[in-house]
């Protein structure tokens, strides 16, 4: 008869040499998967984040009706959150 390695072990002993061997196993075949961490932007303060969150409304408005002076406000609150970008940044550095 072929003797296995559970066979000389108790129910304890084989649950730990088992999870031993999966775990050897995992750490052998399963690639670990690097996180990246994203830095955020230093120059975004409270009123550049207050103009992005109002140029959001106002493209769901836009994005709602399809009315074109929905549009043209959008467009206003864009421009002016580009440029306050700029000048955050510009400051920042």
């Amino acid at each position: 008869m072929v003797e296995t390695v559970f066979d000389s072990k108790g129910t304890l002993e084989c649950y730990e040499y088992f999870n031993d061997k999966i775990n050897e196993l995992i750490d052998c075949y399963i690639p670990q998967k690097k996180r990246k961490i994203k830095q955020k932007c230093l120059w975004l303060n409270r009123s550049v984040k207050k103009v992005i969150r109002k140029r959001n409304k106002k493209w769901k408005s836009y994005n709602g009706t399809k009315k074109d002076i929905d549009y043209k406000k959008y467009k206003e609150c864009r421009n002016l959150v580009v440029k306050e970008l700029r000048k955050a940044r510009n400051i920042f550095e």
